[in-house]
């Protein structure tokens, strides 16, 4: 409980001094770091016991600012942003630079979005088959009733997946260190990130 209580301090400070930082800027940079703040202020959810839930209290009205249908979470949205911002520098470093490692960048980068579709059907065919299951999508006769509906086992099917270098197909799935127990293992299951 302790420990809650020097999180919202530091937190606090934080805040306060942030903005004082913007008050003693020149008004050039005044209106964006108000807008920073504003948007920092406007993340908090001040019903949540920020001795109970701190992450809750601190980014509990984030999704109300920002496109759920987008990001699933906060960071869904950093990851979106700092790959937003990795194009922009590689945008910029391929018209200023021919550097080797920038060009095998841009190389990279133009693969992925000239890919039209991914041969993952015939990759699936084949891990359905070392699986032993079927999946009628990939069935020409897909509306036909599915063999294993009933003694479907999701949980080996997408470990197999994993096996085969598939993670975050239809979920993603991580073994983690339990922080209270490092002698215990968290076993994470998250929704898919929509693209």
């Amino acid at each position: 409980m302790l420990r809650a209580h020097y999180f919202v301090f530091v937190y606090g400070i934080f805040i306060v001094t942030y903005i004082f930082a913007v008050s003693a800027t020149g008004a050039a940079g005044e209106d964006m770091d108000e807008n920073y703040v504003k948007q920092l202020l406007g993340n908090l959810n001040t019903s949540v016991d920020p001795c109970e839930d701190f992450y809750a209290f601190a980014c509990g009205n984030w999704a109300q600012h920002y496109d759920n249908d987008a990001y699933v979470d906060v960071p869904g949205y950093m990851d979106y942003e700092v790959n937003k911002q990795l194009l922009n520098a590689l945008l910029v470093d391929r018209a200023a630079n021919k550097s080797g490692i920038a060009q095998q960048a841009w190389h990279y980068y133009g693969s992925c979005v000239n890919l039209n579709a991914p041969a993952l059907n015939t990759f699936l065919r084949y891990v359905q088959q070392a699986l032993q299951f079927e999946w009628p999508i990939l069935r020409a006769d897909w509306p036909r009733p599915w063999q294993n509906a009933t003694h479907f086992d999701w949980l080996r099917v997408v470990g197999g997946l994993r096996a085969y270098g598939l993670n975050g197909i239809f979920i993603t799935q991580d073994v983690n260190v339990r922080f209270a127990n490092a002698t215990q293992y968290l076993l994470e299951l998250h929704a898919q990130q929509p693209p």
